[in-house]
């Protein structure tokens, strides 16, 4: 409900809201009498804390066979997309959610759930007070479309496995059982007959539904069935297997058993064989062995995740164990690297490493070379002295030559005081006129950097669309000193895609784009901001791109320090509008001096974005996309309450000696066509320009150095 959650969120400050009633929630006999037997309540606050007179969501809550029932009547048009699981396109209509945890303080962390018309499902696991959101995790509820009952309405119904607040996200304190009492929010968007949002929720919130600290309380009246059979599994690994025991403990008399999953996946995402899993069933006091050879497992990283199901309905998932297995004969801790080269290498009677050398590819000279090896050894070459370029490392192992493709990076370099960056998308002449304009009052030293859009990924197949690198010519003429960077983006959860799929599209997007003299590199801004897009940096290095590379990221997505060396610089959007402009200046802040601290560890350059234009409906008004007509505000919205903060936040962050040493230029989200938005479902958000009034404080802030 990201998208009404902010659309009618008003500047105001904060008022004191009216105390939620706890809710008992009746045991039912089934959810068909949910209706004659749940409570009924409506969601009648908005997000601005104004009480509605009208219902325009209803719903009622039971529960039965452990399960939470819910079920919506929602008036206005049922129309919404049939959208894949956590797809944020599930948004983009009338949809109701679910905001639920057993935590004391719900602010260590909830789920949440959310459901449309089409009965489309979205979950995600929340934590770290909203700062981590992980839309990975998918909890075994369900949703049912009902006929509808009203004219004018829709209905739906949720089920919630009540045996998942047993496992919590990790700041949750542990609990053995069902608790009796639960915290919630929900809220629900009504789009009436004429086209108007309506956007609701139960307990009273000035902000968003993402603030468990409005979330009311909801206790489970009668019997509740324990589900006090805890499942465990040990992981025992020693040098040639991998053991894994599952028991069930603490289980009452005549539980039926427990059906157990577990799925060994390479930390690329790729799932192995089923010969792997560990799999069958435990009943209470009984154990169940699986020993897996390690010889089995390719060399890598391995994540075990064990699914306990009891007649078909999921009541536990754990994600936590990792396993490392040996790795390839000759591995590089990074594939890009700065000062330093860490090389692990596994010499074999039965599998000998030769020949071991690097080669510099600009003039085929050998730079580096070791002639005994004997055993496993870790090898740091002396790389002070080779020069920043592309090299190959380069060895033979049972009669057959290989390689290794490397990239030695320069140390980044200060920022300059007139800096700046932005991301571009398909121009009109006018937005041109307006970069071309700031780029020459800015007078930087240094081109300014384009992020320009040239293609997507499919999160879900893995296929490259047709590379267009038109808009990005349209820059180039422009803005001729820029130094632009082809982007590629992708929604969806770019886990999916195996090793192998991510090793071609680095072959397709080297062959299509390393040559082209516009493209000064490559940006990847592949959604949900994972760690698993810097999978596609390597494998881009290994396939041979040259140029520099970067990702984007969002909010609370933290990138190991190993993987760091893989990328260039690291673009942090920073947008977080569906919140006062106060709230926002604190998460910003915060949030931007982790991942600069990240960055200086790793001794890679952060770029933060500037929230010049509203995006993915984070403003207070929408437009319309059939006429593209403005409603919900006027055209006279301006961004200056949120980005006078955000240049506030560069100026503290370039005060700050230690993190202002990789801190790089603001970026400005900024580089749309006047008319992007009619008719293109992504863009309907406004304003969708930068204003005369935003032109010009950027012009002040630069003029004074940017703090410099």
């Amino acid at each position: 409900m990201k998208r009404f959650a902010s659309l009618l969120t008003l500047v105001m400050a904060p008022f004191a809201l009216p105390a939620t009633p706890p809710m008992d929630v009746p045991l039912v006999s089934s959810a068909d009498q949910l209706r004659k037997e749940g409570t009924r309540t409506a969601l009648i606050h908005t997000l601005a804390g104004e009480v509605l007179e009208e219902e325009h969501v209803r719903a009622w809550l039971g529960h039965a066979d452990g399960n939470l029932l819910l079920e919506f009547e929602v008036l206005g048009s049922g129309e919404g997309p049939d959208a894949d699981r956590d797809d944020l396109g599930l948004f983009e209509a009338a949809a109701v959610e679910v905001f639920l945890t057993s935590a004391d303080d719900p602010a260590h962390g909830y789920y949440h759930f959310a459901t449309n018309p089409a009965g489309s499902l979205f979950d995600e696991a929340v934590r770290d007070g909203g700062w981590s959101r992980d839309v990975s995790w998918d909890a075994p509820f369900s949703t049912l479309v009902l006929p509808q009952s009203t004219e004018g309405s829709w209905a739906v119904r949720m089920e919630i496995p009540l045996g998942i607040m047993r496992r919590h996200v990790p700041d949750m304190p542990p609990v053995e059982d069902i608790p009796r009492n639960l915290y919630l929010q929900i809220g629900g968007a009504a789009i009436s007959l004429l086209g108007e949002a309506h956007v609701v929720a139960w307990a009273p919130t000035q902000t968003t539904f993402h603030n468990p600290a409005d979330f009311g309380r909801l206790r489970l009246v009668g019997e509740v069935p324990s589900l006090s059979g805890a499942v465990t599994t040990e992981m025992i690994q020693d040098a040639d297997e991998l053991k894994l025991e599952t028991a069930v403990v603490g289980a009452r008399e005549g539980m039926e058993p427990f059906t157990v999953k577990g799925i060994l996946r390479r930390e690329s995402g790729d799932t192995l064989k089923e010969t792997l899993f560990h799999h069958g069933e435990v009943a209470a006091g009984e154990t169940m062995s699986t020993t897996i050879p390690l010889s089995k497992l390719p060399g890598g990283r391995y994540l075990m995740t064990r699914l306990y199901d009891r007649n078909g309905v999921l009541v536990d998932q754990l994600v936590q164990d990792w396993i490392q297995t040996e790795m390839a004969p000759v591995s590089a801790l990074h594939e890009r690297f700065v000062d330093a080269l860490h090389l692990n290498v596994s010499s074999t009677p039965t599998d000998p490493v030769e020949g071991l050398h690097a080669v510099r590819l600009s003039d085929g000279e050998t730079v580096w070379m070791v002639d005994d090896i004997a055993g496993r050894e870790e090898i740091t070459p002396d790389v002070s002295q080779w020069d920043v370029g592309a090299y190959e490392l380069r060895w033979q192992s049972n009669g057959r030559a290989h390689n290794l493709p490397l990239g030695k990076l320069a140390p980044i370099q200060p920022m300059g005081p007139h800096d700046w960056a932005f991301w571009g998308y398909s121009p009109d002449n006018e937005l041109l006129a307006e970069f071309t304009a700031f780029e020459t009052m800015t007078r930087s030293e240094r081109p300014m950097i384009g992020l320009i859009y040239g293609g997507s990924i499919d999160p879900a197949t893995g296929a490259l669309s047709a590379l267009n690198t038109g808009p990005l010519k349209a820059w180039a003429e422009a803005l001729p000193n820029a130094e632009l960077h082809l982007m590629l983006d992708g929604a969806g959860s770019f886990d999916q895609i195996d090793d192998e799929q991510v090793e071609h599209i680095a072959r397709m997007i080297v062959k299509e784009l390393m040559d082209v003299d516009a493209v000064a590199g490559l940006h990847l801004d592949l959604e949900p901001y994972r760690p698993s897009q810097v999978r596609l940096t390597r494998a881009l290095t290994r396939a041979g791109w040259l140029k520099p590379l970067s990702i984007a990221t969002g909010l609370a997505t933290t990138i190991p320090a190993d993987q760091w060396p893989s990328i260039d610089f690291m673009v942090v959007m920073n947008y977080d509008l569906g919140n006062t402009p106060e709230v926002y200046a604190q998460r910003a802040e915060q949030n931007a001096r982790a991942f600069l601290r990240q960055g200086r560890e790793a001794q890679r350059h952060v770029l933060i974005g500037l929230p010049v234009i509203a995006t993915h409906y984070e403003y207070t008004m929408m437009v319309e996309a059939a006429t593209g007509n403005i409603v919900d505000g006027s055209e006279e919205a301006t961004m200056l309450p949120f980005v006078n903060p955000a240049l506030d936040i560069q100026l503290m962050l370039r005060a700050d000696e230690e993190l202002s040493t990789v801190l790089g230029p603001p970026v400005l989200w900024g580089g749309l066509a006047r008319d992007h938005h009619v008719g293109m479902r992504r863009y309907r958000y406004f304003p969708n320009m930068i204003s005369g009034e935003v032109w010009g404080r950027l012009l002040e802030f630069d003029a004074a150095g940017g703090g410099k």
